[in-house]
């Protein structure tokens, strides 16, 4: 599984550059209930400029991040009273899509916390114990997009914008084909019921709820090798953001073509990697 959200979106969609060099100085949240494992990542961040504070628990997290502005959040899954799923899923809430805080899941068990991590709202993971190297990585791209006030996951593709990247939605996977297409199998069968909430957001001109979900969508998509659908979601994103409706509603037409040819195009393919 993807661990790097410096090469989540290896294909020309990542607008994180861990080479550039980094002026800006981050306010860092730790969700972290050990407290060996919260030393432990102190002493990884010791030597770097960045706030760095931590949280034991979900509840905690929420307080400290409604009451203050963070830049980044690492988000333990497996903590007591509220887990790092339900307390990703309750800060989104929060958000009302009026701003999207890069929430970074740590979890020992990749393959399967993967897919439920996205669905609650997080932008990647990262594998425990840390890498510190990777874990240093991604604090880097994440100052480099503060400095360039660059929109994560779809803002930087490239003009070209593969309708299907199977390669590099499994590389995004860590090669893990396998659970790729079962994640992919799960998404896709969402395909009818994420568009009825765009549709529905739209209709009910709850402008704040369609934005979220477009920001949702966006990174599932670019995630699984959807890089046009990704790409027209961000389009939406930010037409509905600007107040630019008529462009936003000609924007859900032609997401509403490239949802059933994807579903098609999907089908194809899981049939034929079957058969073979």
């Amino acid at each position: 599984m993807p661990s790097d959200l410096l090469r989540i979106q290896n294909q020309g969609s990542d607008p994180f550059n861990p080479e550039r060099s980094v002026a800006a100085r981050l306010n860092i949240l730790i969700v972290e209930d050990d407290d060996l494992n919260q030393r432990m990542i102190n002493i990884m961040l010791r030597n770097t400029n960045h706030i760095i504070k931590f949280a034991s628990n979900g509840i905690d997290a929420i307080q400290s991040i409604t009451s203050e502005d963070f830049d980044l959040v690492f988000m333990d899954i497996q903590m007591p009273q509220m887990d790092g799923l339900e307390t990703t899923r309750r800060i989104r809430e929060w958000e009302k899509g009026e701003k999207h805080l890069l929430i970074i899941g740590m979890t020992a068990i990749i393959d399967s916390a993967y897919g439920r991590c996205l669905q609650a709202g997080m932008d990647d993971i990262i594998p425990k114990p840390i890498d510190i190297k990777k874990f240093q990585g991604m604090i880097t791209a994440c100052a480099n997009r503060k400095m360039n006030k660059t929109d994560t996951h779809a803002g930087d593709q490239p003009e070209d914008f593969p309708v299907f990247d199977v390669a590099g939605g499994i590389k995004r996977f860590g090669g893990d084909r396998e659970n790729y297409e079962i994640l992919l199998k799960e998404f896709v069968s969402s395909f009818s019921e994420r568009f009825k909430e765009l549709l529905t957001a739209w209709e009910s001109n709850n402008w704040q709820r369609l934005s979220s979900h477009a920001h949702r969508l966006k990174g599932l998509s670019s995630n699984f090798g959807f890089m046009e659908l990704s790409r027209k979601t961000f389009e939406l994103e930010q037409y509905v953001n600007e107040g630019q409706f008529d462009r936003a509603s000609q924007k859900l037409d032609e997401m509403d073509i490239s949802l059933n040819n994807l579903r098609s195009e999907v089908q194809a393919y899981l049939e034929k990697t079957t058969n073979d």
